[in-house]
């Protein structure tokens, strides 16, 4: 911090922040598209497309099932809708979330 008062304006190290961050968020959502499609290959190519299977109405059962195992023993907290909880954090709380809300 004393390297960035000497060096660097506030407004300057603003704008160094925010590039690195849409840098990060950039990434991570590359990051994820890849993965989604890779996970959706792998599934996919054992999986006989020409015959009705099974399997095609199993997956989204299973990742529900697994959302809701995540929310109900990982997060233990009512998740409720994403932009009524941000709204009221930031008139009530002084914008602070929780970690699982950001």
């Amino acid at each position: 911090m004393v390297w960035k008062s000497r060096h660097i304006s506030n407004r300057k190290f603003i704008i160094l922040l925010s590039f690195i961050i849409g840098l990060l968020g950039g990434l991570a959502a590359v990051l994820l598209k890849n993965i989604v499609h890779f996970t959706g290959e792998i599934l996919t190519n054992r999986i006989a497309v020409s015959s009705v299977n099974l399997l095609y109405f199993a997956f989204p059962l299973i990742g529900i099932l697994l959302s809701v195992i995540f929310v109900k023993y990982f997060v233990k907290d009512n998740i409720g809708h994403g932009v009524s909880r941000i709204l009221f954090a930031i008139s009530r709380k002084n914008g602070i979330l929780k970690p699982h809300n950001t």
